[in-house]
């Protein structure tokens, strides 16, 4: 599975679609996108450990960002994320687990911006 595989399932989910349409990205997004929009990113890539030889799956973390005008929209479009990738498998990723949440207001932005973290085990290409 690849973000952009993800990406396709959002965009794909009529309630999300519905808010933020086509204005979901891997890895980077148009500065001048107006919110809301969600922002999928690779997070952390670690070897998986492994008692011999080279590790056939990495520790993998997706990085789901949602940015928007109220908190009720930030908060309503991550539970829809969150209802299509928690514990979502495909042939390269060993389930998705939802591992946390990063809430990144601070009162002086003009929107709200939440980050949800999922956890997983990655095939490893060419390994």
């Amino acid at each position: 599975m690849s973000l952009s595989t993800i990406r396709t399932l959002l965009i794909s989910d009529s309630a999300i679609n519905l808010v933020v349409g086509d204005k979901i990205a891997v890895g980077v997004i148009q500065q001048e996108t107006e919110a809301p929009f969600i922002l999928i990113e690779e997070g952390e890539r670690t070897p998986n450990n492994c008692k011999d030889g080279t590790s056939q799956l990495d520790d993998y973390t997706v990085l789901v960002t949602v940015v928007a005008p109220t908190y009720a929209v930030v908060d309503q479009l991550l539970k829809d994320t969150r209802r299509i990738l928690d514990n979502y498998r495909d042939s390269d990723f060993m389930k998705l687990s939802f591992s946390g949440q990063k809430d990144h207001y601070d009162g002086t932005q003009e929107y709200h911006l939440k980050t949800h973290s999922y956890k997983s085990l990655l095939k490893v290409e060419n390994a």
